[in-house]
This record gives C-alpha cells, structure tokens and sequence, in this order.
C-alpha cells in the first residue's frame, strides 16, 4: 500500500492574494507567489486573458501548458511595473 504523502507531490501554481489585487476599469492586477515564496504579478481582464510585456492579450493557458517563456512575457517583477502596464491598458 502505498503512503499518500509520498506519492502525491503538490505545488500550488497561483496563490492570490486579495489584499495585494489592483483593479482598473475590469483589469485586475494579481499577485502570484511562487513555489519558492517569491512574489510575481500578472495581468489579466475577463475570465482568462491575460496581458503580455508586448501589450497584446492573449487566452491565459492552463498552468500545466505555460513554459518559461509564458511566464517571462506575463508576469510582471514589480507591482509598480504591472500597474504601468496595467493602466495604459485600461
């Protein structure tokens, strides 16, 4: 029989934080805290878009199908950067 803990490895891959959100006019601001308790935003509006470095929206995929490269044109380092973009987008 096997022992639960040690088959099952789970890694949360967005946690939001309320406290931290930013609105403007649908456009949401989140907080995501990595795995290792870093803390990365990301932008997003509607149900699952999600806005890029690049200013484009695009349909935020499912976390299993995001790479690096996802996460290095959507997520954002600072608040104060994800709020620029943000607010240009609005």
């Amino acid at each position: 029989m096997y022992d639960i803990r040690s088959v099952w490895i789970v890694r949360p891959t967005r946690i939001f934080d309320a406290r931290n959100a930013k609105e403007f006019n649908g456009v949401h601001v989140d907080c995501c805290i990595w795995p290792d308790g870093s803390e990365k935003w990301a932008i997003r509006s509607g149900e699952q878009l999600a806005l890029g470095k690049d200013g484009e929206w695009i349909h935020e995929p499912q976390p299993s199908s995001r790479d690096d490269e996802f996460y290095a044109m959507y997520r954002f380092d600072s608040l104060e950067e994800a709020v620029g973009f943000a607010t240009l987008k609005a």
